[in-house]
C-alpha cells in the first residue's frame, strides 16, 4: 500500500525535528548544529526588478537539499514506531516516499491489521502537523492464487482504491510479480537513451566499439537492470523484452548487419544476456 502525504517536506515541523533528535539521543553538538540550520532560514522574492523583504521560513525544510529528506524521516519516524507493534503489517519509508507492506493469508486478518495501522497513522500523522492525501493512496494485492481478494479500506472515511500496479523506488510490481510492467518501462526508457549511441556510432568516423560499449554499460544498462532482482518468478519470455534493448544495444555498438547472431555480437562485444 503507498502511503501519500501533502506537501511532505513543506508541512515538517522543525521543532518536531529537534526534539525527535533528543529523543534518538543525538550528540548534543549535532542537534544543534541542525537546529541553527534550519531555524534560521530566511527568504526573499526577486522578480525583474523589485525584491520582496526578507523573511522568516516559519515551519517548513529546505527542499532541494541533503538533509531535507534526513530532517524528514526524523519528524516522520514516529509512524513507522506505531506500525512496529501492529500484527501482519510492516512499514518501508525513504524519504517521503513510504509504503504498507501486510502479509497474511486471512482476508479479514489482513483487512483488521491494515485498517488499525492506518487509523493509528493517520492520527499520528495529524497531531505531528502532516496531512495525509487519500486521493493518492493505493494498495496493489500480489498473490499467486488464481483469485485476488478485495480489501475496504478507508482514511479520514475516502475509500483507499486499488491499482494492478504498485511503483515504489522506480519499481513498478504487478499481482503476480512476473515484471512484465517493469520490463516493459524500463525497455522503453532504455530506448530513448539507445539513440545517444546511434547519434555516436558510424561506419567509419563514429565512437570506437569500446567507447559505444561504456556508453551502454554506463547510461543504459543500468536502467535495464534496475529493479530486477525482484523478478525471481519471472518467465523467460519477460526477460526477452530486455534482452532485445540489449541486442539494439550491441547491433549499433558492433555495426553488424540484422542477421548477424545475437551469440556473435555478445561474444564480440563482450556481454552476457541479461538476468543470467
Amino acid at each position: 500500500m503507498s502511503i501519500d502525504l501533502t506537501a511532505a517536506f513543506d508541512f515538517t515541523d522543525r521543532v518536531h525535528v529537534i526534539r525527535e533528535m533528543k529523543r534518538y539521543k543525538v550528540p548534543h553538538n549535532i542537534t544543534k548544529w541542525l537546529a541553527d540550520i534550519i531555524t534560521e532560514r530566511r527568504i526573499k522574492v526577486d522578480y525583474k526588478s523589485a525584491t520582496s523583504k526578507v523573511r522568516h521560513t516559519i515551519s517548513e525544510v529546505s527542499q532541494g537539499t541533503v538533509l531535507a529528506p534526513f530532517n524528514y524521516n526524523v519528524a516522520s519516524n514516529g509512524a513507522i514506531e506505531i506500525v512496529l507493534g501492529e500484527p501482519l503489517v510492516e512499514c518501508r519509508n525513504y524519504a517521503d516516499d513510504a509504503v504498507f507492506i501486510i502479509r497474511g493469508k486471512n482476508k479479514d486478518a489482513m483487512r483488521l491489521s491494515t485498517s488499525a495501522a492506518l487509523s493509528r497513522t493517520t492520527r499520528w500523522y495529524k497531531e505531528d502537523g502532516f496531512q495525509n492525501n487519500p486521493y493518492k493512496c493505493f494498495y496493489t494485492i500480489i498473490t499467486f492464487t488464481h483469485t485476488s481478494p478485495t480489501l475496504e479500506l478507508f482514511i479520514d472515511g475516502k475509500k483507499i482504491r486499488e491499482e494492478e500496479n504498485l511503483v515504489y523506488l522506480g519499481v513498478t510490481l504487478d499481482k503476480k510479480l512476473p515484471g512484465k510492467a517493469h520490463f516493459q518501462k524500463a525497455a522503453e526508457k532504455a530506448k530513448k537513451r539507445i539513440r545517444l549511441m546511434q547519434s555516436a556510432a558510424g561506419v567509419s568516423l563514429g565512437a570506437s566499439l569500446n567507447k559505444l560499449m561504456l556508453t551502454y554499460r554506463t547510461y543504459v544498462k543500468p536502467i535495464l537492470e534496475y529493479g530486477t532482482e525482484v523478478f525471481a518468478t519471472t518467465t523467460d519470455n519477460h526477460i526477452e523484452i530486455l534482452n532485445k534493448v540489449q541486442n539494439q544495444a550491441l547491433r549499433i555498438a558492433s555495426v553488424a548487419v540484422k542477421t548477424t547472431p545475437i551469440v556473435a555480437m555478445e561474444a564480440y562485444c563482450k556481454v552476457e544476456p541479461l538476468l543470467q
